[in-house]
């Protein structure tokens, strides 16, 4: 299919309904796409390589009778986890003389040359499919309301919530900026005007950047609470622990 002038909402529509087909009967958000695509993808050789470059993250072919992916082995799984399901939107997505490519992070740096269009679907493709936005905004609002804001708190809780890394909830959390103002305001989750960066920038939007309000909210929340670095506030475990020790600090989220 011809995919060249999809917008951001037309994208969103389709990983919906190919969620809603690859998942029928799952309201499961943690999701693990290497066992999504060995049950759905015929003939398919999925295997982790050890590749010359920690940027480089997968390699499709897309074949006549036959699939291959190829992920690096030095990433983390929750890094895999991303990679298989950016992978996996090429498969869908886009037709066979295009998807027998080598997926990068920051291409221009290991020398890998790619489709822009069709890097930026995957991954945004991806990131709809394994963080859909009509559940993510409502759970991030949730922690910016209540205390305490720690980005590294909420980015981790997250990450592990929706196998994937934090990187990834970061740059999802960027790229719904506008669609977390417009929810912020009081409109329904399923009223929301979906936008890409460039469609707002033609329009003259401009979005709250949601990682620094949080960054700053971890800056200020630490402070108050007079905890040191040398305790190393940013800590999951930590907190739990901190927590227990002082019930007056609100860390319960859900």
């Amino acid at each position: 299919m011809d995919t060249s002038y999809w917008n951001k909402a037309t994208l969103y529509c389709y990983v919906n309904n190919l969620r809603q087909q690859l998942l029928p009967c799952s309201s499961a958000y943690t999701i693990d796409s290497k066992a999504l695509a060995k049950r759905w993808i015929k003939n398919l050789f999925l295997e982790e390589l050890s590749f010359p470059s920690n940027k480089i993250c997968g390699i499709l072919y897309k074949g006549e009778r036959s699939t291959s992916i190829a992920l690096n082995a030095t990433r983390s799984p929750e890094m895999q986890n991303f990679d298989c399901m950016h992978e996996l939107v090429h498969y869908y997505l886009h037709d066979i003389k295009r998807c027998q490519c080598i997926c990068a992070d920051n291409a221009g740096k290991t020398g890998v040359s790619q489709d822009k269009i069709l890097e930026w679907q995957a991954n945004e493709g991806a990131a709809q499919f394994l963080i859909p936005y009509h559940d993510f905004i409502p759970k991030l609002s949730h922690l910016i309301d209540f205390p305490p804001h720690l980005d590294f708190w909420y980015s981790g809780y997250l990450a592990e919530y929706y196998n994937v890394s934090i990187p990834v909830i970061e740059c999802r959390i960027d790229n719904l900026s506008y669609e977390i103002d417009q929810y912020r305001s009081g409109v329904s989750i399923d009223k929301i005007r979906v936008l890409s960066k460039t469609q707002q920038a033609r329009q003259g939007i401009k979005a709250t950047c949601y990682n620094a309000v949080c960054a700053f909210a971890a800056t200020s929340y630490v402070s108050e609470l007079n905890i040191t670095r040398s305790q190393n506030p940013l800590d999951i475990a930590f907190f739990k622990t901190y927590s227990a020790e002082n019930p007056e600090v609100n860390l319960a989220f859900f």
